[in-house]
């Protein structure tokens, strides 16, 4: 009935500034022809995107004018505000990532109004803050995101992202001095920082208009002009280039995906400690999601399973006939996969539950722990041994609770489902 009101009441305040001829401000149309991707498209409004030109800047300031003209008069509004206030101002954090015993996430005070990132030493230890995006930019539009985390929990890669921007700067921190490091990757669209275990070197994927994604690899300490191109070439903008590598450092995969959803899938796996050559494990139709497990890959997958199943790839072994379905398609649809544990979902329930797999040759699952669908985060454990087999249990799922409104206990927690009865 609330919204209902609402509604109403908006709809008359608009009636009124028509009735008192207001008309909204009118916006010029000054059209740019472009060819992308070969087809022809008109855009009659491209000098809006220039945020800060004197000619935007008279256009918001107009629109805004007139939106406040019966906004600002609509009965209740300042108790609606302070109720909406109430329910959005709520400590809020991400689900944490585990290394080296240390666990990383983002977390914004109801105070605040940018979230920073933050780290915990063990599951119970004292939240620290690890960048304030107020002390490493003045611009109160700017906010900070992880980017990337050494498996050891030494090394932060971190992205400065000014105005809401899909670009942003990738910037280094020594998590246990605080020292932050003279690399700095320039302004682009960056999909995915890879780490080396002994910190020489990562590897990144960028993206750069015209051209699209390219995969590259950064020397610690030397200039971004050194960097080399090691992957993309002659892909088009339409493929989104990832990269990642193992636990252990040995394994480099790229993955390939044509649009979004993906249409086409590409990955491609390089044995670094070996000095491999980077090689495809498969080219096909079809959505394919990698995982490490080890040394091997767990791919999920909705070939002839629109519900999604997943198949082991070990990685000393590649070959597509040696590939091993150790979670079947079902009537429950899997949302995705980690290295020892898998979480399913119901596509027709209005909850989430976590499942554990004990991925044995008879691949048993039993449920965890059912949790509300938007209280669920994904599980953010990682196996003790970038060799763990697929047979071993992880040490525990973490997540992050978030209370869905302001009457839901004290703020988000870490929940911890110890994994030592499968």
């Amino acid at each position: 009935m609330r919204s209902i009101a609402i509604a109403s009441l908006l709809s008359m305040s608009a009636a009124v500034l028509f009735a008192a001829g207001i008309a909204p401000p009118l916006t010029k149309a000054d059209p740019v022809t472009e060819v992308v991707n070969g087809v022809t498209i008109t855009d009659p409004y491209r000098w809006l995107e220039d945020q800060n030109s004197p000619a935007t800047r008279e256009w918001l300031a107009a629109q805004d004018h007139y939106a406040r003209a019966f906004l600002d008069n609509i009965p209740g509004r300042d108790q609606l505000r302070k109720e909406l206030s109430a329910l959005l101002k709520i400590d809020s954090m991400s689900s944490p990532v585990a290394r080296g015993g240390r666990y990383f996430f983002s977390r914004r005070m109801a105070s605040e109004d940018r979230y920073s990132l933050c780290i915990r030493h063990g599951i119970e230890g004292t939240d620290e803050v690890l960048v304030d995006p107020a002390k490493v930019a003045d611009d109160p539009t700017t906010s900070v995101q992880f980017a990337g985390i050494a498996d050891d929990g030494s090394l932060v890669a971190y992205g400065l992202r000014r105005g809401g921007e899909d670009e942003s700067e990738i910037h280094l921190l020594d998590v246990a001095t605080r020292r932050q490091l003279p690399d700095v990757l320039p302004r682009a669209r960056y999909f995915g920082i890879a780490i080396k275990p002994d910190k020489s070197g990562l590897y990144y994927s960028r993206f750069t208009a015209g051209q699209g994604s390219r995969v590259w690899y950064h020397a610690m300490g030397a200039g971004p002009r050194t960097d080399k191109q090691i992957f993309g070439e002659g892909y088009g903008p339409t493929r989104n280039i990832s990269v990642r590598l193992s636990d252990d450092g040995r394994w480099l995969l790229i993955a390939a995906g044509e649009g979004v959803p993906s249409k086409r899938s590409e990955i491609y796996v390089q044995d670094l400690a070996h000095a491999g050559a980077l090689a495809a494990i498969l080219k096909d139709d079809d959505q394919w999601d990698p995982d490490f497990a080890g040394d091997a890959l767990l791919l999920t997958t909705n070939w002839r399973a629109p519900n999604r199943r997943v198949f082991r790839v070990d990685l000393n072994h590649p070959q597509r006939d040696q590939w091993r379905e150790i979670v079947p398609e079902s009537k429950l649809a899997i949302r995705g996969t980690s290295a020892s544990v898998m979480w399913i979902t119901w596509s027709r329930a209005s909850a989430s539950s976590i499942w554990m797999a004990n991925r044995s040759a008879t691949c048993s699952f039993r449920e965890s722990a059912p949790l509300p669908l938007r209280a669920a985060g994904g599980p953010a454990t990682k196996p003790s041994s970038a060799s763990l087999p697929l047979s071993s249990r992880p040490r525990a799922i973490v997540s992050a609770l978030r209370p869905a409104n302001a009457n839901c206990g004290s703020g988000p927690r870490f929940l911890s489902i110890p994994a030592t009865s499968w």
